[in-house]
């Protein structure tokens, strides 16, 4: 804070004291029988005397009190008006000996009522004041709109997180504390400003998310990548929606041919428009089956042997799955159309999934011996999705006509008559 001169001369006038005002050094040396020039009562410089005999410091202390602050007429719904009382210190310091003609200063303090601003308390951070001040669902704005579905707060404890703001912080306040003359900030400052079209026609916007087989997600929208991030935006909206890593999420650039009568790229609200349409885009009902429960599926299975469990986890996952009537298309569908390696000329693959238990594996040797099987081998089984499947297993699966899996592969089947234990000990 800085004190103008006429402030400086009131307080001295008070103390009955020659105002000083200081603006650079200037040093003067004596020995213990010279007298120290004289000093004026007004200099634009610092008188710094060095006597090997005595040296006294005189102080004069002003300490300047700020009362609480006015109520603001602000309209918003919440405000938490934090005030403090600061207390700022100025100090005159004159060296000794003092002339023989000036009179010693006396060291005094004096309190001076100002105006102030809002000021935080100790007990406070800006932050968490910040954060109390913050919006939620159903505040309603100074013009009267209602606030649906608001999210900031879970965004400003993602961004105090992920920026670890509060181990920054507190290494910024260790360096202050440590360097008197160079200092360092930090701040969280959110930030509230209403977007749209006001051409209301012109507030849609579109998406094509195609979703392959292989996990992996095709994605175009209708705004137009600038630098501004907005395709990151987009591949994290739809990797939050349908559940899978951003780096499985593709953009294909901006396209009438994909997604036709795009609205501008402007006014802020390319990001909340293109990425509600990613979110809907016509086809959510289905993604959010097809990626978090059948893409999975198929990209857990790196390679055929576990094909037949991961074939039976889908289907229980199918049948059990929230959305009923999607699940029975969909698991009707599966059902008679998939299912190849759940089939008695495949299912012996799991024979060599080292992520199936030894039990499974000798329930499926048991039913080799025990299932009846069809003369004419069937490439896919069809299932009875009205049956409890909850207690199937692979074994049920299993028949005798299984074993032509191995001769059709050339394989010698010995093992089988071996405890799944000892087989990777067997040389065959």
């Amino acid at each position: 804070m800085f004190f103008s001169e006429d402030l400086i001369s009131h307080v001295a006038k008070h103390l009955h004291l020659d105002p000083f005002v200081y603006h650079h050094n200037d040093h003067h040396y004596c020995d213990s029988s010279t007298k120290p020039p004289p000093l004026p009562s007004q200099c634009n410089h610092n008188h710094h005397y060095h006597c090997p005999s005595t040296t006294t410091t005189i102080t004069t202390t002003i300490t300047i009190t700020a009362p609480a602050p006015p109520q603001l007429p602000l309209t918003l719904p919440k405000h938490h008006h934090h005030c403090l009382t600061t207390t700022t210190t100025i100090t005159t310091t004159a060296p000794s000996p003092q002339p023989p003609q000036s009179q010693p200063l006396p060291s005094t303090t004096i309190t001076v009522p100002t105006a102030s601003n809002i000021f935080f308390p100790n007990t406070i951070r800006s932050q968490q004041v910040r954060e109390k001040n913050l919006c939620s669902s159903g505040d309603k704005t100074h013009f009267g709109q209602v606030m649906e579905r608001c999210t900031v707060r879970r965004c400003w404890k993602e961004v105090i997180i992920q920026s670890d703001y509060n181990t920054r912080y507190a290494d910024v306040q260790k360096f202050n504390s440590e360097n008197k003359y160079r200092k360092r900030g930090i701040a969280t400052v959110p930030v509230i400003f209403a977007i749209a079209f006001t051409v209301k026609h012109l507030n849609q916007a579109g998406a094509l998310v195609i979703v392959y087989t292989d996990g992996s997600v095709l994605l175009s929208h209708g705004g137009t990548e600038m630098g501004q991030g907005l395709h990151t935006k987009m591949i994290q909206v739809a990797s939050r929606a349908l559940g899978i890593p951003a780096d499985l999420i593709h953009i294909s650039e901006t396209a009438t041919d994909k997604v036709p009568n795009t609205s501008p790229t402007a006014a802020s609200a390319s990001s909340d428009l293109n990425g509600m349409a990613v979110l809907s885009a016509g086809i959510l009902r289905y993604v959010k089956f097809i990626v978090p429960v059948y893409v999975p599926a198929w990209y857990a299975a790196p390679s055929p042997t576990s094909a037949p469990a991961n074939d039976l986890a889908l289907l229980k996952d199918l049948v059990g799955y929230e959305d009923k009537s999607l699940a029975k298309a969909l698991a009707d569908g599966f059902a008679r159309r998939h299912l190849w390696y759940l089939s008695e000329s495949l299912v012996p693959l799991a024979f060599f999934d080292e992520d199936l238990s030894l039990g499974r594996k000798r329930a499926m040797i048991e039913a080799l011996s025990s299932n009846e099987g069809s003369e004419n081998l069937t490439k896919r089984v069809v299932v009875d999705l009205k049956a409890d499947l909850s207690q199937k297993t692979l074994a049920d699966f299993v028949t005798k006509s299984s074993r032509m899996f191995f001769v059709t592969l050339g394989i010698d089947d010995g093992f089988l008559e071996t405890d799944p234990a000892e087989w990777h000990d067997d040389p065959r």
